[in-house]
């Protein structure tokens, strides 16, 4: 049965999918490809459960139960790649880094929607699978998803306001009191 993901050598999961179970198309797309994750994913997985509500930490144990059952994730070595590597921390961040400095092909697996925003707005040459809507985001669509994350120039609708240095016994009051 064809994966998901079969048009890619690795897939980089990211630690943040406590947000639904893993879809039958996403185990099997996970069992079918090699997949990679940061030094910090276990650690980030106990951090997670601390502060997950009993449903998300329900949600969250079934995920890492399959995978513990079923997968065999990888980790590399950063120091292996030199020069490459050495300022780079060997985290999510710092493994999509050197995958992309790399130029291998891979998918970015996660629900994290900052991660996911830094990658649109860094132009990184990734593909994204968004768990929290199950489907891809393309390096070849980034443009259109790009305007949504970007900020504005700031406006103010007057001017904008004073501020009053306070100094060492200031008194404080209220416009209303």
């Amino acid at each position: 049965m064809p994966g998901i993901y079969d048009e890619y050598k690795i897939a980089l999961l990211d630690s943040s999918f406590f947000v639904s179970n893993f879809s039958e198309v996403v185990k099997n797309g996970l069992n079918n490809i090699k997949v990679y994750v940061a030094d910090t994913f276990n650690s980030e997985i106990e951090q997670y459960k601390l502060v997950l509500s009993s449903k998300r930490k329900s949600i969250y144990d079934s995920n890492v139960r399959f995978l513990n059952e079923n997968m065999r994730l990888n980790t590399l070595d950063l120091a292996s790649f030199g020069a490459q590597s050495e300022k780079l921390h060997n985290d999510v961040w710092g493994l999509l880094t050197l995958l992309v400095g790399l130029n291998a092909k891979f998918v970015v697996i996660t629900a994290n929607q900052v991660l996911i925003q830094k990658i649109v707005l860094n132009g990184l040459k990734v593909d994204i699978y968004d768990l929290n809507v199950g489907s891809f985001i393309k390096y070849s669509s980034f443009s259109t998803f790009k305007f949504m994350y970007e900020l504005g120039e700031v406006s103010w609708p007057t001017s904008p306001p004073t501020y009053v240095k306070v100094a060492e016994n200031s008194t404080l009051f209220c416009m209303d009191h």
